[in-house]
């Protein structure tokens, strides 16, 4: 009499059991492999700053700029997507967690530049530092009020002309 013996295999999400005996080997339950679940993604608005944006590159004033030099280094680093969506919002993408460490230091991202290159940089930097959180609720839910006078956006992320 031959034995039998029951053998568990993992597979990535699917626990399969097989009947293994010296000749055949038989399937006793569907031992097909599925692809690995995808990450969870996510998706979030965030502001721009066009003016900020111009003068956060290392070496020069980048004229139209739109993106941060140090939002572009970061979302590379945590591996997500930005897509510029208007003239002052992007949207980031990726996965879940990395999307969410990206928007925990975004005001800091979004005001970081070269205050050398712009009039008044070190106000300029403090007060886009006061506002770009409410910047950030505002593209969430009422993407409209942004360039209301009270959030200050205009004086801050606008370029002249």
């Amino acid at each position: 009499m031959n034995r039998s013996v029951i053998v568990a295999a993992a597979i990535p999400l699917v626990m399969s059991a097989c009947i293994m005996t010296p000749q055949k080997v038989v399937v006793v339950c569907d031992c097909a492999t599925s692809a690995p679940t995808p990450a969870p993604q996510e998706r979030r608005i965030v502001p721009l700053c066009p003016a900020i944006a111009e003068v956060s590159f290392p070496d020069a004033k980048q004229d139209g700029a739109l993106v941060n030099h140090f939002v572009i280094k970061e979302a590379a680093r945590q591996k997500v997507n930005v897509e510029v969506v208007s003239g002052f919002t992007a949207r980031i993408s990726g996965r879940r967690n990395r999307v969410e460490a990206m928007i925990a230091g975004y005001p800091s991202l979004l005001c970081s530049f070269n205050q050398s290159l712009k009039p008044n940089g070190q106000s300029t930097y403090t007060s886009c530092m006061a506002h770009a959180k409410e910047w950030m609720d505002i593209v969430q839910n009422s993407p409209g009020e942004l360039m209301l006078s009270h959030t200050l956006f205009r004086e801050n992320c606008t370029t002249p002309g």
